[in-house]
This record gives C-alpha cells, sequence and structure tokens, in this order.
C-alpha cells in the first residue's frame, strides 16, 4: 500500500531535525533542516511500469518503494552484486533499495533521458556526497508523487 502522505500535513505534525522529501513524478528531492528546505538535488528513481521483459525472463527496472522510510546503513563504497552496479555514497532506506550516486565518474543524465533505476534513487556524485556527509542513519525519507 502506498503511503503518499501530503507534503503540507508534515507542517501540521511537526518536523524531525533533518528530512529527505523525494518527489518522484518531478524527479528531484529536497533536504530539509527544522522545516526549512536547504538543498534541492535532481534525482533518477525507479519505473513504475512492467518491470520484467516481455517474455518475464528478466527484470529490467522495478518501482521506487512509496512509503515512508529511514535511512538503515550508510557505506561510500556500495556495490550491487545482483545488478553489477557500483553504488557509491549509498545510503540503505529498504532490504535492496538505497540512494546513492549515478556513478563515480559520469554525471546524472540530462532531463528527458529515458533512464530508470532498479528502485534506487540516484543523484549527482557531488550531491549524493554532501547528502551522505549530512544524514545520519535514522533520517527520515518521505515519498511524495507532486510537491504541494
Amino acid at each position: 500500500m502506498a503511503n503518499l502522505a501530503i507534503p503540507k500535513l508534515c507542517k501540521a505534525f511537526g518536523y524531525e531535525p533533518k528530512e529527505i522529501h523525494v518527489y518522484l513524478k518531478p524527479q528531484f528531492l529536497d533536504l530539509m533542516e527544522n522545516g526549512e528546505i536547504i538543498a534541492t538535488y535532481r534525482i533518477i528513481s525507479g519505473y513504475d511500469g512492467p518491470a520484467t521483459s516481455q517474455d518475464g525472463s528478466r527484470t529490467y527496472y522495478k518501482p521506487t518503494p512509496k512509503e515512508t522510510r529511514r535511512i538503515i546503513s550508510k557505506t561510500i563504497n556500495g556495490y550491487s552484486r545482483k545488478y553489477d552496479a557500483e553504488m557509491p555514497y549509498a545510503m540503505q532506506f529498504k532490504r535492496g533499495y538505497y540512494i546513492h550516486a549515478w556513478s563515480w565518474s559520469e554525471p546524472l543524465p540530462a532531463p528527458g533521458h529515458g533512464y530508470a533505476t532498479h528502485g534506487c534513487i540516484s543523484l549527482d556524485l557531488p550531491d549524493a556526497k554532501f547528502l551522505f556527509d549530512w544524514a545520519p542513519v535514522g533520517t527520515i525519507i518521505y515519498f511524495w508523487e507532486e510537491r504541494n
């Protein structure tokens, strides 16, 4: 079940000292500190369409989980054996799902790129490093369709 709360409701219930707000349709995230936006970064997230090939033999993309989560672990040199992919500055928010840099050497593809992730949230390397240093384990992550 999707838990896509409305951003304005967060204010009514108070803020945590640090929060990450992920906006899936416009493909960006906000870093919030004491209820104020301190940074906004462009992202690439998972794909909400079919997750497998037409014959069902291979998983190409999968959707990003849409429930409120928390960072549960962090590693600078993350790596996915399943997808044979480096995940610099990886912050796990659900088993098998991370916020991490797109690449150690390539910038995030331009908007309209057609790429998606295997459910992770990917950022440019400098943005991922800042987020990694800024957000401790336990930081809450909200997922929204749009920013209200």
